[in-house]
């Protein structure tokens, strides 16, 4: 018998004359996505009527994750998100029930189907409901690999459990999984994210005599991995400014295309007294929303005092007016206050080709390259683990600021 993967999702809706003979129910809704095998993921909505547009909230653990106002086309109610190109679709079968799919136009055809019912139910992915037997709060060395262990990617669990509920993240090299919740039953945890962007499950046992926990995670209906993890405050990974470095002395210099189809060329003499900053980035990529908001932040602070933002994207696709307007969509809906202009394809091979080669390679979308009044590369960081990851977050914040002042009194 094959099990069924269920997303367990919450709806606070206010909704009234959605359709002209058709209305649901205000409160709390329970949905489920059904994308393949195991345990049920959840995720929560609040929507509230302003100004008579229904204005819907994902809450994704600790954050509140923005949408456009309710729309209709036909008889179907669409909901987009505002800072990925997704959204929930789906048709009202009576005042207490909606059945839809969640549509991530990013990929071709990729959609995921859900139910949702109007009930009260508290938020919890099991049916058989034990008491914790474990307390998993903590730091876990976590290893991720394929159905062979030959290849191992690593990682950091960052977990806070009170009672049944679970909190927290997985921190890796090239960013963190942002912010999971979830449960505790027995010696079973089940972690999950729905953040518009990307549907995460982590599902795992806990093993009393290893002390080890080992499961599955899933991404969507299309990917699946395993974990393996043990309790470890020690642990830690390569430092985020020496994965990436300067393997040529020649000075940086590389091609970007305007969104008027034009390309400029980024010379170290054009930027001199002033400190760069360069964004290598992806619209399509969570943690490069995380790293935007802080970016955001860093020029509104500095930007008068001589910091200077510059984004590079790399988009999905190889339409070039497309990736051009989903940049000037993303730029509009931060209102941001810095340029962002098209680098080239989602590659990281053809990431590394347009700077040059003079790194040693570009690891992640996001990658931040910092620049000295004199034109010199100062500091590489590979990646981005934002708010989710807690006091990683908040010292790299601290200590960005920190660096930025100081290049800024030089």
């Amino acid at each position: 018998m094959i099990k069924r993967t269920i997303t367990t999702f919450y709806l606070v809706l206010n909704l009234v004359n959605v359709h002209a003979q058709e209305t649901i129910h205000s409160g709390q809704w329970n949905g489920r996505f059904n994308i393949g095998k195991t345990l049920p993921i959840s995720f929560e909505f609040n929507v509230k009527n302003v100004l008579k547009l229904i204005q819907i909230e994902v809450i994704n653990g600790e954050e509140k994750v923005p949408m456009q106002p309710l729309e209709m086309n036909g008889d179907t109610c669409v909901v987009k998100f505002l800072y990925f190109p997704t959204e929930l679709r789906f048709k009202i079968n009576s005042p207490d029930s909606i059945t839809g799919r969640w549509v991530n136009h990013l990929k071709s055809n990729y959609s995921v189907p859900f139910t949702a019912e109007s009930k009260q139910q508290e938020r919890s992915y099991f049916t058989d409901k034990k008491e914790a037997a474990i307390n998993l709060t903590g730091k876990w060395n976590t290893s991720f690999y394929s159905h062979t262990e030959d290849q191992k990617t690593p990682a950091i669990g960052v977990f806070k459990q009170k009672k049944n509920k679970i909190t927290g993240t997985f921190l890796t090299e090239t960013g963190d999984y942002r912010y999971l919740a979830g449960n505790v039953y027995g010696n079973k945890m089940l972690l999950s994210a729905f953040d518009g962007s990307h549907i995460y499950q982590f599902e795992a046992d806990y093993n009393t005599e290893t002390k080890t926990l080992k499961g599955t995670f899933r991404s969507g209906n299309h990917f699946h991995n395993h974990f393996e993890a043990k309790l470890d405050p020690t642990v830690e990974l390569q430092k985020a400014d020496k994965i990436t470095f300067v393997q040529d002395s020649k000075p940086l210099e590389f091609k970007m295309v305007n969104n008027t189809k034009d390309t400029l060329i980024y010379k170290r003499e054009k930027h001199l007294n002033k400190v760069v900053l360069i964004q290598v980035l992806g619209t399509w990529c969570s943690n490069c929303v995380d790293e935007t908001h802080f970016f955001k932040e860093l020029q509104e602070k500095y930007g008068e005092k001589g910091l200077e933002i510059i984004g590079v994207a790399f988009e999905l696709g190889t339409d070039v007016e497309k990736q051009l307007e989903q940049i000037e969509t993303y730029r509009q809906k931060f209102e941001l206050n810095y340029p962002i202009y098209l680098g080239g394809k989602a590659n990281k091979k053809e990431a590394a080709e347009v700077f040059n080669n003079i790194f040693n390679g570009i690891f992640s979308f996001p990658t931040a390259i910092l620049i000295d009044k004199t034109g010199n590369i100062v500091n590489i960081h590979t990646g981005f683990n934002g708010p989710g990851t807690g006091s990683y977050y908040t010292t790299y914040v601290k200590n960005t600021k920190k660096q930025i002042k100081r290049l800024l009194k030089q």
